[in-house]
């Protein structure tokens, strides 16, 4: 049972990494970015809503459970990564699912670069009413985090990452849309 729930968190890790470092402009459309107001994106599929600014771009990969987020000149870049929990690991003995999650994506980012991935910090964190786990990490030349919540059969993992020079000014954005992400049924 633990090696189908590595094997699926792999790909999850994989996969929220391809998305997030794949060209931006190829991934978004333009977008007039004149607007800074806050508007509600919603996804029933998914089963989650969050408020962004209005000059984000938006990628919807519903099929794929992935929705990519991207601020003005591409910074930040956020991602939310939607996954069926598999039924046999509902009631995990010792541990979360966000654990397990958090785990095995630091398993596998020390793998792929080795002493250049470093954890900052792995925290409980509440947003709203939803509890959850923050992984803090760097990777070479950005800066991440991955926040890992589970509700509704689903595992949500809300993901940031930016140059190290650009976080002190789009980190606060990305916690404003962190904030804001709510799962819903």
């Amino acid at each position: 049972m633990r090696g189908l729930v590595t094997t699926k968190l792999v790909a999850l890790a994989t996969m929220c990494m391809f998305c997030m470092t794949e060209s931006v402009n190829e991934l978004f459309g333009q977008t007039d970015s004149t607007n800074s107001t806050n508007l509600k994106y919603s996804n029933d599929q998914l089963g989650f809503t969050l408020q962004h600014p209005s000059n984000w771009k938006i990628d919807e990969r519903t099929s794929s459970g992935i929705v990519n987020l991207a601020g003005e000149n591409d910074h930040p870049i956020m991602a939310v990564d939607v996954k069926e929990v598999p039924r046999d690991t509902l009631t995990l003995k010792n541990s979360s699912f966000e654990q397990l999650a958090v785990q095995e994506k630091t398993n596998f980012y020390s793998h792929l670069f080795g002493p250049s991935y470093k954890v900052l910090s792995e925290k409980p964190v509440t947003i709203g009413n939803i509890s959850g786990i923050k992984l803090e990490y760097t990777t070479p030349g950005k800066y991440s985090y991955d926040v890992f919540f589970t509700g509704n059969g689903k595992l949500y993992s809300v993901a940031y990452v930016d140059s190290p020079s650009n976080v002190p000014e789009t980190v606060k954005v990305a916690n404003k849309v962190l904030e804001s992400f709510q799962i819903v049924k």
